[in-house]
């Protein structure tokens, strides 16, 4: 049987390559906020509110993780500590976070700082549980897109198999949608 943090990770993976694809290709998508608040609608209608409640997992927008504000974020909360006051006191494990930005400028300092940002969570994330996703859309035509990542800008060393780039770069004749596992 597949782990829970795997499946979310293949469900992510999933909604990033159809459901985003689509959404953009279809103009459902403008800006940053429209692009994560489609992310949440697919991810919670593909994993499934059986998945959700069987599993005490819930999908939180504004997330606040290791001092920071999370864009998204895929949780398991313990159920009897929700009952007796704040959601937030009840989180048990982070399985994902996903930082989104969604710009048609050539500058890259917006996508460097949440790729910064998400380094720094990894630094202090003590229970290698969570997976980090950079969702970045960037209306920018790129020959070689898909030999790009936007944490080879970032001089620090990349912890492997913590982060995952779900990019969608401006190519001839299409977009161009990518996973890359890193």
């Amino acid at each position: 049987m597949i782990s829970r943090a795997r499946y979310i990770d293949e469900v992510i993976n999933r909604v990033w390559i159809e459901d985003i694809r689509a959404d953009y290709k279809n103009k459902y998508l403008l800006m940053e906020d429209s692009l994560k608040n489609a992310f949440y609608y697919h991810l919670r209608k593909r994993l499934g509110d059986n998945f959700l409640l069987a599993n005490n997992v819930r999908i939180f927008t504004e997330y606040h993780h290791h001092g920071k504000k999370a864009d998204l974020a895929v949780v398991e909360i313990n159920r009897e500590k929700s009952e007796e006051g704040y959601l937030g006191d009840s989180i048990h494990n982070v399985y994902a976070i996903i930082e989104f930005k969604f710009k048609n400028s050539t500058s890259d300092q917006h996508f460097i700082e949440d790729v910064k940002k998400v380094l720094e969570y990894i630094k202090k994330d003590t229970s290698n549980l969570c997976r980090y996703y950079l969702a970045f859309i960037q209306e920018v035509y790129f020959e070689e897109a898909a030999e790009f990542t936007w944490t080879s800008l970032i001089k620090n060393k990349i912890p492997h198999g913590r982060i995952t780039e779900l990019q969608c770069f401006r190519c001839d004749p299409e977009p161009r949608w990518v996973n890359k596992e890193l």
